[in-house]
């Protein structure tokens, strides 16, 4: 049986299903437009709060940002999702195109030292490139790994993981265009570990991250036009004010 009720946050309706909140989440691209709804299962009532918290202020940095500077969004972003969520550490970066390694960018919450000198390629053959950060890469989506420092394919950053005390990751990337892609990384405090139905939800963030990025770089372009129009408007006007000198010397 299926009972439904309201939940005043950035969802439609949430409903349960086999004792488990489905939620069709609603937030919006930075040029207002509403998106698809994304079916979002989450294991407990605190952790939907949670994310719906952190989304929420996800799409107000996304709106607010556009003329604001790439790394400082990234900052906001991290500061809010290390905030909302709990978590030791949570990191935005970027791969250029082209790039094989990933700049990270911005880093938040009380381990946030973790990232300093964080090496993620996204090469397969490489154990740099193994891990959840390069695997999301390659895939375009999101990765979750229970416990980092059990997982083979964490081999490159268990002793900062240790060090650092951090449990479950869930990583995910998304393609901005010509211009790369953009990564996010989020890490729980040990014993804890991300459910595996809020990996769409993670993807859904990153590619909110890349459709603003997308969105800035189109801006930033149509300022630029703006300013050559406005040149020649300028370089028009002044020949104008002159009398057209350049005819004069013609006739002459």
């Amino acid at each position: 049986m299926e009972t439904c009720y309201p939940v005043q946050t950035l969802c439609r309706w949430t409903r349960l299903v086999n004792g488990k909140a489905i939620t069709a989440l609603l937030s919006s691209q930075p040029n207002g437009r509403k998106m698809e709804p994304r079916p979002v299962i989450l294991e407990t009532q605190q952790s939907q709060e949670q994310f719906y918290c952190s989304l929420l202020a996800m799409v107000r940095i996304l709106r607010d940002g556009l003329e604001n500077a790439v790394d400082t969004v990234f900052q906001r972003v991290a500061e809010r999702l290390a905030a909302d969520l709990d978590l030791p550490v949570a990191w935005v970066g970027r791969l250029g195109p082209g790039a094989t390694w990933v700049q990270v960018m911005a880093t938040a919450g009380a381990a946030r030292e973790y990232t300093e000198g964080l090496r993620i390629s996204s090469l397969a053959d490489i154990p740099e490139g193994q891990g959840p950060g390069g695997r999301a890469l390659r895939s375009g989506g999101g990765v979750i790994v229970g416990d980092v420092v059990n997982a083979l394919d964490f081999a490159p950053w268990r002793e900062r993981a240790i060090r650092f005390a951090l449990g479950g990751n869930m990583t995910a990337a998304a393609t901005v265009g010509d211009v790369g892609q953009v990564i996010i990384g989020l890490f729980h405090h040990i014993g804890g570990a991300f459910p595996g139905a809020t990996a769409p939800l993670m993807t859904g963030l990153v590619q909110d991250l890349a459709a603003f990025l997308r969105q800035q770089a189109t801006a930033k372009d149509y300022i630029r036009l703006q300013s050559y129009q406005a040149a020649a408007i300028a370089a028009q006007q002044e020949l104008l004010r002159q009398g057209n000198p350049l005819s004069a010397a013609d006739v002459n």
